[in-house]
């Protein structure tokens, strides 16, 4: 099957943010939802994965015997689920989906953000920032598999750092060609993310005195100044607020 243009029509999956599977431009419906937590793990890299790995995902209390039957009778519901069976393939140790049949936001964004920085152009960031809807696999749960939402869990951490980095270099990006709005706009996000992150609101004190903004930068302290009171509720917060007051009071006085 082929796309206009002569391109292989893709199933395409997306990961970052709520999970939602694509097929000529309409949504797939996977009924089974052990069918599609299997279907999200292959996305993800789109890279081989041990049948012993998602053997230890999705049945780490059962015999190995019985799990090796359940993977193969999960992969067998999950070819039937897909349009193509062919999408899905094995080898006697390893699973994966055809990278030719499939596309998926991470591997998408991996391919991108594994570009060298120096060669990172104002476009590639900006399309690799386009692919983030929220947390990664948003809203997913998949009971009586702990390892599963363990992996889920390291997943959701890594792709927040992913996120958390890319702001970082838009912002480097925004200040040097001088579009400071957006510098603002995307540290403002990064904070969102990490409230107590002292070199970002430094930088963003930093950016509303180069605009003369001197009402967003008395806006700012006492948006500090509401973090430090909650603070004061939670010891382990505490010391990442005073790392906050001590980077600010290299710009100027804190709040």
């Amino acid at each position: 099957m082929t796309a206009k243009g002569g391109e292989v029509e893709k199933l395409r999956i997306y990961l970052i943010g709520p999970p939602i599977i694509e097929w000529k431009g309409h949504s797939l419906a996977l009924p089974r939802r052990k069918v599609r937590a299997l279907l999200y793990r292959l996305a993800t890299e789109l890279q081989p994965v041990a049948r012993d790995r998602l053997i230890d995902l999705f049945w780490n209390e059962v015999s190995d015997s019985q799990a090796r039957r359940n993977l193969t009778h999960l992969l067998t519901h999950l070819r039937n689920a897909l349009p193509q069976a062919e999408m899905v393939q094995a080898t006697h140790d390893f699973v994966f989906l055809n990278p030719d049949r499939v596309w998926s936001d991470t591997y998408a964004f991996l391919t991108l953000f594994r570009i060298p920085y120096s060669a990172q152009q104002p476009q590639i960031l900006d399309e690799a920032m386009a692919l983030f809807r929220g947390p990664f696999l948003d809203g997913l749960s998949l009971s009586g598999c702990p390892d599963f939402e363990q992996w889920l869990v390291m997943e959701r951490t890594c792709w927040q750092r992913r996120h958390q980095l890319l702001l970082t270099r838009l912002i480097q990006q925004n200040v040097e060609s001088g579009n400071l709005r957006e510098a603002i706009s995307n540290a403002q996000t990064y904070l969102l993310q990490e409230p107590f992150e002292p070199d970002m609101h430094r930088a963003l004190v930093e950016m509303y005195l180069s605009k003369g903004d001197a009402e967003y930068v008395l806006q700012q302290y006492e948006r500090i100044a509401d973090l430090i009171e909650v603070a004061r509720q939670s010891r382990e917060a505490l010391p990442a607020v005073h790392r906050v007051r001590a980077a600010l009071e290299s710009v100027g006085d804190g709040p």
